[in-house]
């Protein structure tokens, strides 16, 4: 039942570019075969190359090389749009002292 609704999920009612049956059934397999001890993302990723396994599992791969850059690339961006919202606030005070002093003087 979960593959149908991964299958609706990933087209578009035109595209069907991933073929959700067998990326639930990769997930499935790939759960099976990897020991207890790998638990993160990337650590299923090193096993299943490691392991020459990687062939078999062609969607599963590509999904995981696709998810697991995405945090670190929003992380990077958030911390450069704070780094520019620190320096506009900080712009935006010294504009506002100035004024300030200007009107007294």
């Amino acid at each position: 039942m979960r593959e149908k609704h991964l299958h609706l999920i990933l087209n578009d009612g035109v595209h069907n570019d991933v073929n959700g049956f067998q990326l639930h059934q990769e997930i499935l397999v790939t759960l099976i075969l990897i020991p207890a001890k790998v638990t993160s993302l990337l650590e299923i990723l090193t096993f299943l190359n490691l392991s020459n396994a990687a062939e078999n599992f062609p969607i599963f791969l590509l999904a995981l090389r696709i998810f697991l850059p995405v945090p670190l690339t929003i992380a990077a961006t958030e911390r450069i749009f704070s780094t520019l919202r620190l320096i506009e606030n900080d712009h935006h005070d010294q504009e506002a002292t100035s004024r300030f002093s200007n009107y007294i003087n």
